[in-house]
């Protein structure tokens, strides 16, 4: 069993009967090996355990959904639903349903809604790794929108950030974004490092 699963099954059977009258999406993603599917019942991470995201609108009251989370089961598929997580709460034990809006998520992770445009500095400035964790993740509920266009918007990387490039421009990327830019060996050509397509 992948967390990737794990997270499905318990957003489905224990999260989502919860918090059904809320308009909301739900996802697995940000920190955690679990988010890009290394995680499994083999090698887990240390703090591995049922989580999900749920994005509600923006100006929309948490507390009754935190209210109605409180409701949890103690255990799900033989794994503690309140455990302590080191990213997450301080450490402290809760469970791991983190209740937020899209963009507020988005901004704590990367310091930019994707909803508002991304330029080149956003992308050359944002380490593969989080981009990684923002698009890598699973949706598992999304009526709204509130999260596939902007995850969308974070897959496709604009040209220059992907395509091979002069030396001038290579000079020109290192002052915006030192170590972004990596020389290509038996070529004369420099391209900036990214895992995203141009779309």
């Amino acid at each position: 069993m992948s967390g990737r699963d794990l997270s499905r099954r318990f957003y489905e059977q224990a999260v989502r009967p919860l918090v059904s009258g809320v308009p909301h999406a739900a996802a697995l993603l940000g920190e955690g090996s679990e988010v890009l599917g290394f995680d499994d019942e083999i090698s887990p991470d240390h703090d591995f355990g049922p989580r999900v995201q749920l994005f509600v609108l923006p100006g929309f009251d948490a507390e009754p959904v935190d209210i109605a989370l409180e409701r949890l089961p103690a255990r799900f598929e033989d794994f503690p639903v309140v455990y302590p997580d080191s990213d997450r709460y301080d450490g402290r034990p809760h469970h791991q349903v983190e209740v937020t809006t899209a963009r507020a998520f988005f901004v704590d992770r990367h310091g930019v809604d994707p909803a508002d445009g991304m330029g080149l500095a956003d992308w050359l400035l944002a380490p593969t790794q989080i981009l990684a964790s923002l698009t890598g993740g699973v949706v598992l509920h999304d009526p709204l929108d509130l999260l596939t266009g902007r995850r969308r918007e974070r897959r496709c990387a604009p040209r220059p950030v992907t395509s091979p490039t002069s030396r001038t421009s290579l000079v020109w990327l290192s002052r915006l974004t030192p170590r972004r830019a990596a020389f290509t060996p038996g070529t004369s050509r420099y391209s900036a490092l990214t895992v995203s397509p141009v779309c």
